[in-house]
């Protein structure tokens, strides 16, 4: 749990981080080579410019996603890139990244191994950055995000209970970088695009270790699963989700949202569109799965 006394610097920071400044010209220099960076490693990708590998086929900012993804993953299958309209919404989050970085240099913060590359158990991530505050050593992640989002998940004090509901991997992600770090601390700088405020959210000890134990083990299973059929033996199949209207559960099931927005949702479920929402059929067998994946998806080496 996190003391009284840093939270109140948390509290203190992110007011700091709201009060107007004046952006200082040389930093906007910086704001521009980032948003550049960004820009131009989504285009090597569309155009087929594949990055040698030092790790597991893995990367820490995709360690939230089900596990049975991420060892398919490793395994390299490969389904068919993010569509173009789920591109602009990363690069958002890289646009406010480049921002937030001026602001804190503007207001006197030293923002030190940005994109520094970091390795847990094995799987390889790139800092967002390091702060030092109060003589303390921080990672800090930069994060744009929805308002329901960040009331679903940080509008509470964080808790242990939240990791496994925390779909998008941003508590696991931030664990292993303090973990590969050794830093004293991590927080989330966040732009809820609701409120259109900068929040500060600090990880808490608890949630921290319990985070780094989950991804721990499940890092292991994945190095020790070396074929399709071990991937289902060892792995579950996400169960689909009851829809709920006015509070009672209408019989049909959707698309669970660790699988709602990636491109695997078809191969693990038969599923139907209704009035634009996708529901659940059924779940394919483990063998239909095997079979459709040896069919359809391109295998990257």
């Amino acid at each position: 749990m996190v003391n009284q006394a840093e939270k109140i610097n948390t509290i203190k920071f992110e007011k700091e981080l709201n009060t107007e400044t004046e952006i200082k010209i040389d930093y906007l220099d910086l704001v521009l080579e980032d948003i550049k960076n960004a820009i131009t490693n989504y285009s090597e990708k569309y155009n087929g410019i594949i990055k040698e590998k030092k790790f597991l086929n893995l990367r820490l900012s995709q360690i939230g996603k089900a596990p049975i993804i991420l060892a398919l993953e490793n395994l390299n299958y490969k389904k068919e890139d993010e569509k173009i309209d789920q591109i602009y919404p990363l690069l958002e989050g890289h646009f406010f990244e480049a921002w937030a970085k001026a602001l804190l240099f503007s207001k006197g913060y030293s923002v030190t191994d940005s994109q520094k590359s970091v390795e847990f158990y094995g799987v390889e991530g790139h800092l967002d950055g390091v702060l030092k505050i109060e003589e303390k050593t921080y990672v800090v992640e930069f994060k744009s995000m929805s308002e329901s989002y960040f009331r679903q998940i940080f509008n509470n004090p964080l808790s242990i209970e939240i990791i496994k509901n925390e779909y998008r991997g941003y508590i696991k992600q931030l664990a292993c970088y303090q973990e590969a770090m050794q830093a004293d601390g991590a927080f989330w700088v966040i732009w809820d695009k609701g409120s259109r405020q900068i929040k500060v959210i600090e990880l808490p000890e608890d949630v921290k270790n319990q985070a780094v134990f989950n991804c721990k083990n499940i890092i292991n299973v994945i190095k020790r699963t070396k074929t399709l059929k071990e991937v289902f033996d060892n792995f579950i199949i996400p169960e689909p989700t009851p829809q709920i209207k006015w509070k009672r559960q209408t019989g049909k099931y959707l698309v669970p949202l660790e699988l709602k927005y990636t491109n695997w949702a078809e191969v693990f479920y038969e599923i139907f569109s209704e009035d634009g929402t996708d529901f659940v059929v059924r779940v394919r067998s483990k063998e239909e799965i095997i079979s459709l994946i040896e069919k359809t998806y391109q295998i990257t080496r």
